[in-house]
């Protein structure tokens, strides 16, 4: 599929300098892409042909991309100017057991940065982070963006490292396939109609890049540990019943308390409504909201009859 099969507009010329100066010093070249399969794919191959080391940063951003994915496998496509589309990459200097946190530290980034574009009087929690990695918007909880993170082996050919690569999809405008429609919008829909036409996607692609990597670094500094109070913050459905998915075809009731130091949700036990019991770790698949993925959870298995 290409632009010209989606209706789009001729694409505008990338306005690369707009980017340039939102970057700073640690950035290579930015690459620009009308129409690329993956800008994950392609910060890969740019990073080894261009020996991408630690403390330095690559990006790739594209207008359109044939083979955009999510997590799971799933697809994220969007016509030129829907949609900003891009990939960031460096060599973490963390233990390879901490780096799935940084998807929530890359998600948290990103809710920091479009909460900066709000007007001044728009409640802090409009915007908020499902974990561990979908932007939702809202009462109704609609997807404006979500964060695919990446180790790429084999590591670096003259240090060992593997690279490390974040994808990040945000909706400019709703989506238009039908299957998205009802659960997705669009950071435009927020903005007033001249913040909205005054806000380039360069401009934003950068904030948004040049967030994120401020955020990783802060995060290796301290060893790949979050901070549970500051991360937290932006955690949708906290003190509330939630659905975990655990991934291996169940789901669970639970209680959501927030997260610990290394990204794992804290939660506790629902009986009726209310939580129960101490606070547990759980690494689950993903969290469901109840109020929009009923039924979310199996009913309890029989007790076992006590043997004869």
């Amino acid at each position: 599929m290409s632009l010209s099969d989606l209706g789009a507009e001729p694409a505008r010329p990338w306005l690369a300098e707009t980017l340039h100066r939102e970057l700073d010093g640690r950035w290579a070249t930015p690459q620009l892409r009308t129409e690329t399969g993956s800008t994950n794919d392609d910060i890969a191959r740019f990073a080894e042909d261009h020996g991408i080391g630690a403390g330095a940063w690559a990006l790739v951003a594209a207008r359109y991309q044939r083979a955009g994915r999510g997590r799971r496998g799933r697809s994220w496509q969007a016509a030129d100017g829907d949609a900003v589309l891009f990939s960031i990459a460096t060599r973490l200097q963390v233990p390879a057991e901490r780096w799935p946190s940084a998807s929530l530290i890359v998600g948290h980034a990103v809710v920091e940065t479009l909460r900066q574009l709000l007007p001044a009087d728009a409640p802090r929690d409009l915007l908020g982070l499902r974990w561990p990695n979908d932007v939702l918007v809202g009462k109704h909880h609609l997807k404006v963006g979500g964060v695919l993170c990446e180790r790429i082996q084999p590591p670096h050919a003259a240090t060992g490292e593997a690279l490390w690569i974040a994808g990040v999809g945000v909706n400019l405008r709703a989506p238009l396939e039908p299957h998205l429609t009802a659960s997705g919008t669009g950071l435009l829909t927020l903005l007033s109609a001249e913040d909205a036409a005054r806000l380039a996607p360069e401009t934003l692609i950068g904030q948004l890049a040049q967030g994120i990597a401020r955020h990783i670094d802060a995060w290796q500094l301290r060893g790949g540990f979050l901070l549970p109070d500051l991360h937290g913050e932006s955690l949708r459905f906290c003190d509330g019943e939630v659905g975990l998915d655990l991934g291996d075809g169940r789901r669970v009731a639970a209680w959501l308390c927030g997260i610990d130091r290394v990204g794992a949700l804290l939660v506790r036990d629902v009986v009726d409504g209310a939580p129960v019991g101490p606070k547990r770790s759980v690494i689950a698949l993903r969290v469901l909201d109840a109020r929009t993925d009923p039924p979310w959870h199996h009913p309890p298995d029989p007790a076992p009859h006590p043997a004869d």
